[in-house]
C-alpha cells in the first residue's frame, strides 16, 4: 500500500542523487557522474512506479463506487 509517507520517505534518494550530482560535476571524474546518473535513475523509477500503484489503486476503488 502506498501511503503520503512513502512519497515523502522515496523523496530522500532524489535529494541524495542530486546532491551527488553536483559532486560529481565538480570533480569531473566520468565514473562519478555515472554513479550518480544511475542513482537518479533509480530514484525516480521508484517514486514513479508508487505513484503508478497509487493511482491504479484509486482508480480501482472508484470504480467499485460507481456499480
Amino acid at each position: 500500500k502506498a501511503t503520503a509517507e512513502d512519497l515523502i520517505r522515496l523523496t530522500k534518494p532524489i535529494t541524495t542523487a542530486t546532491a551527488k550530482a553536483v559532486a560529481a560535476g565538480n570533480s569531473g571524474r566520468q565514473e562519478d557522474i555515472i554513479i550518480c546518473a544511475n542513482m537518479g535513475r533509480k530514484a525516480i523509477f521508484d517514486l514513479l512506479a508508487t505513484c503508478r500503484v497509487r493511482m491504479c489503486k484509486k482508480k480501482h476503488i472508484l470504480k467499485r463506487l460507481k456499480i
